[in-house]
């Protein structure tokens, strides 16, 4: 791991949402994933040292290789905002969706986000990376919640529904977009 990353303090975004430290720590790792994918760039390096420092060293590998599979199967463009956006997308939704499901052992719950971003015939490969990093997170602090019984985004709110380009207004359109 580059040295010089774990000098550097880590701002979480201030999302509209509720959400708690590891859920808005996985937006964010989510995020940064994007843009280092976008520009080239290891993008597990940009949120690795992030996750070691609240207790989940494996982590990163297995969000890399969750995000790998997500973009090399996706259905359609993942929505996925800049790193300081204040609003979580749906797509963004649907990760921590599946987590949390994913946490709980619902295999059925976990996949049926992952069936919305992904083929088919990838969502089991991607379930099982998924799982693997949900048995990392058995602090309680890392528990992911669902939300009001439903995971959050799941369905997602009418103003941030896909529509095939970004609509968030901190990006060019599309620049956010994964695909």
């Amino acid at each position: 791991m580059d040295d010089s990353f774990a000098e550097q303090d880590i701002v979480l975004p201030t999302l509209k949402e509720n959400l708690t430290d590891t859920e808005r720590l996985l937006v964010w790792a989510v995020r940064v994933w994007v843009a280092h994918h976008k520009a080239g760039a290891v993008p597990c390096r940009g949120y690795s040292y992030a996750f070691i420092r609240v207790g989940l060293p494996d982590a990163p590998l297995l969000l890399h290789r969750l995000m790998q599979m997500v973009a090399a199967h996706a259905r359609r463009g993942i929505d996925v905002r800049c790193i300081g956006c204040p609003q979580i997308s749906p797509d963004e939704g649907r990760v921590l969706s599946a987590l949390a499901a994913a946490q709980r052992g619902d295999l059925a719950a976990a996949q049926a986000p992952l069936q919305d971003l992904m083929e088919a015939a990838a969502v089991n490969w991607a379930h099982a990376v998924l799982a693997t990093l949900a048995a990392q997170m058995t602090a309680p602090e890392h528990r992911l919640p669902l939300r009001g019984g439903k995971p959050i985004a799941d369905p997602p709110p009418p103003a941030l529904e896909f529509t095939g380009e970004s609509r968030h207004a901190c990006v060019d359109p599309g620049a956010a977009l994964v695909h």
